[in-house]
């Protein structure tokens, strides 16, 4: 049983307990919630400071559905579109906001002014992508790019023709808002220079954001969960942060790029098969007892 979110962990400990418990494994990924005694092998990343123990899997970055194959593709069907937008590509990757990023019309402004100046010095056009996560605020500021040629998705349900694989594939540099993980981890997989967009971090730090951002009442939860809540309950997407920039896969917005090749997907994933293939070969990997 492979599982991920807390809904899904008493529905998966429920089957194995309603089966023969010695024939399911269970498999978690990400952070469980109930006690890591009640799984074969957990699957986790930096930010959610999981002790090392020995059914804990520490990959670098999470998993993702980058495949050279699947760019390819959307990459080939996508290029006629953008054709008539001078190279190189520079892609924005809008996220939402989160318990350290509120992504208002003034830090979306910031963002935009900054993504204006690289793509200056850089030449070039802009594609830009929005997120179901992405506010309204945010979506119009990111509509206005004068003066610079820009293709702009608004993110959409169910749309069979949205381009975000063909950003990935096509995009020569990126600009990702740090607290999607998800997106950094997928913008870093094309080995391209990526840079992290985060209120308060790179050479724009030391300006003041024009207004005070607004924080809704569960942002404000979140951040206070965060700071006060027990260790297991929280998530430092900083220590993702620092293991892109220190491995040369990401700097922030702002900073220049460490010199040299950037790795392009790591081996994360072999690393997970090969651990979940030998709950198959190994009974009760370390750390587990039935419930």
């Amino acid at each position: 049983m492979i599982s991920a979110g807390r809904r899904n962990e008493p529905v998966a400990r429920w089957i194995r307990r309603a089966a023969r418990p010695q024939r399911v494994r269970l498999v978690h990924l990400g952070r469980p919630w109930a006690s890591l005694r009640h799984f074969d092998l957990v699957i986790s990343t930096p930010q959610y400071q999981l002790p090392c123990v020995g059914n804990v899997l520490h990959n670098s970055l999470p998993l993702h559905r980058v495949r050279s194959e699947l760019l390819a593709s959307s990459g080939e069907h996508w290029q006629p579109k953008l054709q008539h937008l001078p190279r190189p590509y520079t892609v924005i990757l809008a996220g939402g906001s989160s318990a350290n990023l509120v992504l208002d019309r003034a830090t979306t402004e910031r963002m935009r002014h900054q993504a204006k100046a690289l793509v200056r010095r850089s030449g070039g056009s802009l594609l830009v992508s929005t997120s179901k996560r992405t506010p309204l605020a945010a979506r119009e500021t990111l509509s206005r790019f004068d003066g610079i040629p820009a293709h702009i998705y608004h993110w959409r349900a169910d749309d069979p023709d949205n381009p975000y694989l063909a950003y990935l594939a096509l995009g020569d540099q990126f600009i990702v808002t740090g607290e999607s993980i998800s997106m950094l981890t997928e913008a870093c997989a094309t080995g391209k220079p990526v840079h992290i967009f985060c209120p308060g971090k790179g050479a724009d730090a030391g300006n003041p954001l024009p207004g005070r951002p607004q924080r809704s009442a569960r942002q404000r939860f979140n951040q206070v969960s965060n700071r006060h809540a027990p260790k297991r309950w929280r998530r430092d997407v900083s220590a993702i942060h620092s293991h892109l920039i220190n491995s040369g896969r990401a700097a922030w917005l702002g900073e220049p790029l460490k010199d040299g090749d950037r790795p392009a997907a790591n081996a994360d994933l072999d690393r997970a098969v090969k651990r979940v293939r030998k709950l198959f070969t190994h009974a009760h990997p370390g750390g587990h007892s039935n419930p």
